[in-house]
């Protein structure tokens, strides 16, 4: 059984995963994400699945072994649950908290807020990076890369929290999509 590739069905899926290895220090994990690291994601969120990209996606390969070649984040994962519930799972390996900016969130056409934060699908991947590396990527010019600043972590007392366009924190529901 591979994470999330078992789910219930009424239909037959057939269902193909792959296996392989990383080098030890090559290995971004969950659970790394510390106070004051900054939040990014490569591309643009919600509606994916209404509009088909979930089917013609780019899986970000080339983006993830840049990011570990030249930055090494603290923490990783791909966003194919909500964005809400899988940032949910590095706050909660990681033990602590975030805050998400309105303002910054990548939309895709046509998306609202809440779409971008509950729905699934994307296969973007959000990562963080100390402060410091944070400010030196920005100032790198990426390969058509798109590294998209969206906030920063913060204690677990935060929670997870969005600060809205008129400067309001609103609490994130972190809960995602059920396999089962």
């Amino acid at each position: 059984i591979v994470g999330g590739d078992t789910v219930k069905s009424d239909r037959i899926v057939i269902n193909v995963a792959l296996t392989g290895e990383v080098q030890k220090r090559q290995l971004i994990l969950r659970n790394g994400a510390g106070v004051g690291d900054q939040i990014f994601v490569t591309g643009p969120l919600g509606r994916s699945l209404q509009s088909g990209r979930h089917l013609t996606f780019t899986p970000r390969i080339a983006e993830s072994q840049f990011l570990v070649k030249y930055f090494h984040p603290t923490a990783m994962i791909d966003l194919s649950d909500w964005l809400a519930s899988d940032l949910g799972h590095v706050l909660e390996q990681s033990g602590v908290g975030a805050r998400i900016y309105e303002n910054d969130l990548p939309l895709n056409p046509r998306v609202t807020v809440q779409q971008a934060l509950t729905d699934g699908e994307d296969f973007e991947l959000l990562f963080t990076l100390p402060k410091k590396a944070a400010l030196r990527l920005v100032k790198v010019k990426t390969k058509g890369f798109h590294f998209i600043w969206i906030g920063e972590i913060g204690t677990k007392k935060t929670g997870l929290v969005m600060k809205s366009k008129g400067g309001k924190e609103v609490a994130v529901r972190q809960k995602g999509f059920r396999h089962f």
